[in-house]
């Protein structure tokens, strides 16, 4: 089974607000170094086949290949790589 996990990562805590992601200046504070860190962590998952920082909402596109059974547990290693705090799945139908 194959499918495209669409990740968001934390930008890193602001000076100001002691938020991540949740004003303006988060975001303009944006530092890439933290996607690419998440994205290297990506690589050592069984599953993963392949994965990009982007621009855009999201930060990392990761492409999956898994057997059915096993894809939940390859998207919950996604979820635990640290930087990670969101994603989105969708599944290869073809």
């Amino acid at each position: 089974m194959k499918a495209i996990v669409l990740i968001k990562t934390y930008a890193g805590e602001c000076q100001d607000c002691q938020k991540c992601h949740n004003c303006r200046k988060c975001q303009d504070c944006w530092n890439w170094r933290k996607a690419y860190e998440a994205c290297r962590g990506l690589t050592h998952i069984d599953g993963v086949k392949r994965a990009d920082v982007v621009t855009g909402p999201y930060d990392i596109i990761a492409m999956l290949a898994s057997k059915q059974s096993s894809l939940g547990s390859v998207v919950a290693s996604i979820q635990d790589v640290p930087g990670v705090y969101k994603t989105e799945t969708h599944i290869d139908i073809s």
